[in-house]
């Protein structure tokens, strides 16, 4: 009887022991890359566009936003779009845009110079995972 008891034990150890399901790869942060920003600012058609993919598919990334920084001002954020729609041309591409039809507050536009003290955009990326990733500050 201890015998077939050992046996059972032993056999359980190894079946479950076996039955283990292998770790999930982990969940990789999106990449931003190919940023393009055309702003000219109260003419129709301003445009941003970036194209953004993500190691484990561009199903995994959730949002992707153009953020515009001014000091003394609370940030502007605009959803961007790889959808058919917002000037965006192909969906589902990777490409995601922004297309504005009316102007922007005139306060955004730079005074031309790089001086480290004047308005500034970035890009960010959201994936199902949480992980933000963002491009460096640009002025402009």
């Amino acid at each position: 009887m201890k015998k077939l008891l050992v046996g059972i034990v032993i056999i359980l150890a190894v079946t479950l022991g076996c039955t283990k399901s292998p770790t999930a790869p982990e969940n990789r942060p999106p990449v931003i890359e190919n940023v393009h920003v055309y702003l000219v600012f109260n003419l129709p058609a301003d445009n941003v566009w970036c194209r953004v993919s993500d190691p484990d598919e561009l199903d995994d990334i959730t949002s992707v936003s153009f953020i515009m920084s001014n000091p003394g001002f609370n940030d502007l954020i605009y959803e961007l779009y790889d959808d058919g729609s917002h000037g965006d041309i192909s969906a589902g591409d990777g490409t995601y845009t922004y297309e504005w039809v009316e102007g922007v507050d005139a306060r955004w536009m730079g005074d031309g110079a790089v001086n480290g003290t004047g308005p500034t955009y970035r890009f960010r990326a959201r994936d199902s995972a949480n992980h933000e990733v963002y491009t460096d500050p640009v002025e402009y």
